[in-house]
């Protein structure tokens, strides 16, 4: 709470061409690092408050993942305890970070990592998600960018909601289960 986190921009890191394209510039673009040495000089001058809030310290990702968690807490808390735990799909472990989660990787893919004979997700409002991308400005990077239907997102939600693991969880901690989801 005493430091204060500065980021670069994810469009420079990942120097958005075309998907098509090789990549021409460098994984740090010079002038990117520049402009957040620059912010970090004067974010030093300036001063800033101690403790700094939690949210002025995360990435543009990691504030996205904090607003999702604060729009849809049902989910979030599912996705909380399928990284923080072994229920659900095995892709929600190796895959935690906010980046992960933003741009819809892996287990947060729409597609789906393998578990067994079948395909698993892990937990995340896509609606919700996209929407928070494009009030950020930031692109897919390969995601899909459009909302999903409701039936899609619902038949998703009771897919999570409804595997066995969930109900062993409930006493633990995983209280907001949706009444029309409990297992």
């Amino acid at each position: 709470p005493y430091l204060r986190a500065l980021y670069l921009d994810s469009r420079a890191i990942m120097n958005a061409v075309d998907p098509g394209k090789q990549r021409e510039a460098p994984y740090l673009p010079r002038e990117a690092v520049s402009e957040l040495l620059r912010n970090a000089v004067r974010v030093f001058s300036d001063g800033f408050p101690v403790p700094v809030p939690v949210e002025e310290n995360l990435s543009v990702e990691g504030r996205i993942v904090f607003e999702l968690c604060r729009i849809d807490p049902a989910t979030c808390s599912l996705a909380y305890f399928q990284v923080n735990t072994f229920m659900g799909p095995g892709a929600c472990q190796p895959d935690p970070w906010p980046e992960q989660i933003v741009y819809e990787v892996d287990g947060w893919s729409t597609a789906g990592m393998p578990s067994g004979n079948e395909k698993v997700n892990c937990a995340v409002n896509r609606t919700t998600l996209r929407h928070l991308r494009r009030k950020y400005g930031l692109p897919g990077f390969g995601a899909p960018e459009e909302d999903v239907p409701k039936d899609v997102a619902r038949a998703e939600a009771k897919r999570w909601w409804q595997r066995k693991e969930v109900s062993k969880y409930v006493p633990h901690g995983l209280h907001d289960v949706p009444p029309e989801f409990h297992p």
